[in-house]
């Protein structure tokens, strides 16, 4: 039981010496460290305590002296032995009667002061269980419950990293380690659906079945094409991350306990070996007290060694006015760590400055120093918000710049912050306005993402890994016909735009009974609109083919392999200037006029220069000559070039009347044709337009249109600046 004074007094009790006749009332009284006898004189010249600095003063005739639990008083004064009434004395010569009450002991039981760690609840405790109280207990050294999220692993809980908590940490909001199927995607993992079957999308390893191809899907953050976890790519087809358990040096990893990560523990909350100075205090399996970080060291609440500052360890920290290394008074630095006779209003040694009041908050402080930060009294006049003394840490509540930890100011307020980047904080940032660090999954667009809806749903229009929905995820979004993912093809079942296969869509699809696709719904150019092959015979006139009537019979104009029985000729329904590009380029405008009607074959033009003519160029064949209409011309080249055709050359390959041309002959007005040819098929006239090449020739010749005889091809020549007229070119299949 504890005694109600602290200690018992044990047969030495201190009196005052008195003079003869006094009356004096001895009262034995009790404290928390001592024992009183009280003596009341009447005597003015009554013992007072000589010791100006002692907390009991000479008020006027009242001594007071204190015997300690040694049993030593602090006044040279006689000893009696407390159990006779007739006192033996014993110092000095002098004799002195003594009136004694026959009580002299009024020692009485108290109950003990209420703590934490009584075993009882008392005020301002929310538990209290004794000894059990502690680290990892159901109620901790400060009687405060354990809860989720205190960095304290309490019963019931596998693992508990404070604000760095998460479904998508190690550890989630439940306090429970994040291991693949249960149905969370925690780091390392590229998906989670709860259950351990592998032939579906998500495989029992917790791995998209796309992963490791070398190919970043839209569901994947990565994808390197390998099986390695140390790397910045995991098998997993995550990022590299704290947390996922494996330690990826080249992401700037010393170590990684996956949920069991804690910034009190050997790997940090960032994956850093918790070392002494780096401002995390690693007291969970080390020895650290504290760690300020860079404010470590001598006259500092934490030293070098992470040992926290205390008082008689002979370095002066922040709260203490004096440290001498021991636990001794009288020495002019106490037992309490302050300077002795502080408050005297004078200047003692080992004082800095000694006002002679209590007032922190003024020049001098009840420690006689001047005021600083950290030396435990908040003093507005510093501008402080907060000082905690040996408390302070840019880690804590209170930063060692005396300011309230706030969001934003830079500093990372252990168990409250993820991070702090100061003003670079934003939604947007690594770290966010609220000082919580950025992740996929958290609404918000941080680095690197492309998008970010706060959820992990896939078929909407950002997907788990914050990657903008698109064609080839896998996922059949809203405007997508399908989506197979790594499987889509276009020549398989789902294009690689999501659409379905369609004849038309230029992709050979063997599924859909396709043997060409170009694209497009033409029967012309090589891929008809069923997407079949073209054939001779099949009606479509297709490159390589000079007709095609639908069959393969021959003498009906169209042989069986789809050459002309018949040659087309036709004049331009475009009008030149006499630069026509010599005869070659006379040839390529009756091959683009041509094309551009969709007539099969190859032209040439009816032109002469000095040397080429139609009769030394032309493929003199037995076929007949017809109009783009079906009219005949001629039955063969000897026909052709007699003089005299059987109808006008006067329908273009569209189809049209001839154009006319803008020169003089016959007073203008009809649609001549650039020929320099005679009917027989030679050269008329040499040097017409410089052969054909400058409009600032001066000789030309024309054809007339219109007309069957000789006139159809030589009918006006014409001298001066005849070459900048326009006029139309004979076109006639080879």
């Amino acid at each position: 039981m504890r005694h109600g004074f602290g200690f018992h007094l044990v047969g030495v009790v201190s009196l005052a010496v008195l003079g003869c006749g006094d009356d004096v009332v001895t009262t034995i009284g009790n404290s928390d460290s001592s024992t009183q006898i009280e003596s009341t004189s009447t005597n003015p010249d009554d013992t007072t305590n000589p010791n100006p600095s002692s907390p009991t003063e000479d008020t006027g005739g009242t001594g007071t002296l204190s015997a300690t639990g040694t049993g030593t008083s602090t006044t040279d004064a006689p000893t009696t032995d407390p159990t006779t009434t007739d006192p033996v004395i014993t110092g000095d010569d002098t004799t002195t009667t003594t009136t004694v009450d026959d009580t002299t002991d009024t020692t009485t039981d108290e109950p003990p002061a209420p703590f934490c760690g009584d075993g009882n609840l008392d005020a301002g405790e929310d538990c209290d269980d004794g000894a059990m109280n502690g680290p990892g207990m159901a109620c901790k050294a400060d009687c405060k419950p354990n809860f989720c999220g205190d960095m304290d692993v309490g019963p019931g809980e596998e693992c508990d990293n404070g604000v760095h908590e998460g479904d998508d940490h190690g550890c989630t909001n439940l306090c429970k380690i994040n291991v693949c199927g249960d149905g969370v995607v925690g780091p390392g993992e590229g998906c989670d659906d709860g259950n351990d079957v592998d032939d579906d999308e998500c495989t029992d390893a917790c791995a998209l079945v796309s992963c490791g191809d070398g190919i970043v899907a839209p569901t994947e953050e990565c994808d390197d094409g390998n099986n390695a976890n140390t790397d910045l790519c995991t098998n997993a087809c995550t990022n590299a991350t704290c947390g996922d358990e494996f330690v990826q040096n080249a992401a700037g990893e010393d170590c990684d306990d996956g949920g069991l990560n804690n910034n009190n523990a050997a790997c940090t909350a960032t994956c850093k070996t918790n070392v002494c100075g780096d401002g995390n205090i690693f007291n969970n399996g080390g020895a650290e007290q504290c760690d300020d970080g860079l404010n470590n060291g001598p006259g500092k609440a934490c030293n070098a060694m992470c040992i926290a500052n205390v008082c008689g360890d002979g370095d002066q920290g922040p709260g203490e006015g004096c440290d001498d290394g021991n636990g001794v008074g009288g020495d002019g630095c106490s037992a309490a760590c302050t300077i002795e006779g502080c408050g005297n209003n004078v200047v003692d040694v080992g004082e800095i400055c000694d006002d002679g009041n209590m007032n922190n908050d003024d020049a001098c402080t009840s420690l006689c120093a001047f005021p600083v930060c950290g030396d435990g009294f908040e003093q507005m006049s510093l501008m402080e918000q907060c000082d905690l003394g040996a408390q302070n840490s840019d880690a804590g509540a209170c930063t060692v710049g005396c300011k309230d930890a706030t969001c934003g100011d830079g500093l990372v307020h252990v168990g409250v912050e993820e991070c702090d980047n100061g003003p670079m904080n934003a939604d947007n940032a690594a770290c966010k306005s609220d000082c919580k660090a950025a992740f996929c999954g958290d609404g918000k667009v941080g680095p690197g993402e492309a998008c970010d809806d706060g959820n992990q749903v896939n078929d909407d229009a950002c997907t788990n890994v914050c990657k903008q929905a698109t064609c080839g995820d896998g996922f059949k979004q809203q405007g997508e016909a399908c989506d197979l993912g790594v499987l889509n093809s276009n020549t398989g079942t789902c294009t690689l735009a999501c659409k379905l296969p369609l004849c038309g869509d230029g992709f050979v699809q063997p599924t859909n009974n396709e043997q060409c696709d170009d694209a497009n719904l033409l029967n012309t150019d090589g891929c008809t609109n069923t997407c079949k092959l073209p054939v001779c015979g099949d009606g479509f006139l297709q490159p390589g083919e000079e007709c095609d009537d639908g069959n393969v019979v021959n003498n009906d104009g169209c042989n069986a392999t789809c050459k002309s029985e018949l040659k087309r000729i036709f004049v331009t329904s475009t009008l030149y200037q006499g630069n026509l590009g010599g005869i070659v380029g006379a040839d390529q405008k009756c091959q683009q006029r041509a094309q551009a009607a969709g007539l099969g074959g190859t032209y040439l033009a009816w032109i002469s220069d000095n040397v080429n003519s139609p009769f030394t160029r032309f493929t003199k064949g037995p076929a007949a000559y017809v109009r783009p209409d079906g009219v005949k011309v001629a039955n063969n080249y000897v026909d052709l070039s007699d003089g005299n055709l059987l109808a006008p050359i006067n329908v273009t390959e569209l189809g049209g009347p001839a154009p006319i041309g803008n020169t003089s002959c016959a007073g203008g007005g009809h649609p001549t044709v650039w020929t320099a040819t005679l009917s027989s098929g030679q050269v008329w006239a040499q040097n017409q337009c410089d052969q054909w090449t400058n409009v600032n020739g001066t000789s030309a010749t024309w054809g007339e249109a219109n007309m069957t005889n000789s006139s159809w091809t030589s009918w006006c020549s014409g001298g001066g600046a005849v070459c900048v007229w326009t006029s139309a070119l004979y076109c006639v299949q080879q």
